[in-house]
């Protein structure tokens, strides 16, 4: 299986990274809490940082090295964003289900890295081009 860096497929992964967090700040500062809101804006921003840094990176940077790093800045910054959530006691307030329920990212992130690993599994190590 061959990879290859592709504009819309990094946008678009970067931000299914991402979005969550914007939401939540939004959400947080809707809620009352400018501070709480700042910080996990800030995450956002981070976050998104970091994927502008791997794309521009792009030609001396392996596109399986690049996912790798993404998703675990996306794991840290989320992590980051539900302690500091649920610290200030909005973890559950900004839980608006059944329309926004930012709680359910993480199932998302489980199915997506079980389905990386089978495919890894099932066609064997991607090769970048």
């Amino acid at each position: 299986m061959v990879v290859t860096w592709v504009g819309g497929g990094w946008l678009g992964g970067q931000l299914g990274c991402s979005g969550w967090l914007l939401l939540a700040g939004i959400l947080a500062g809707w809620a009352g809490s400018l501070l709480t809101a700042s910080y996990v804006l800030g995450l956002f921003a981070c976050l998104n940082g970091v994927g502008y840094l791997l794309w521009s990176s792009r030609r001396r940077l392996r596109l399986r090295t690049a996912w790798t790093l993404l998703v675990l800045a996306s794991g840290v910054s989320g992590a980051a964003a539900i302690f500091v959530l649920d610290t200030a006691g909005l973890w559950e307030a900004i839980q608006l289900e059944p329309w926004i329920y930012p709680a359910k990212t993480s199932y998302v992130y489980l199915v997506a890295i079980h389905l990386f690993m089978f495919l890894m599994l099932r066609f064997g190590p991607m090769r970048d081009r």
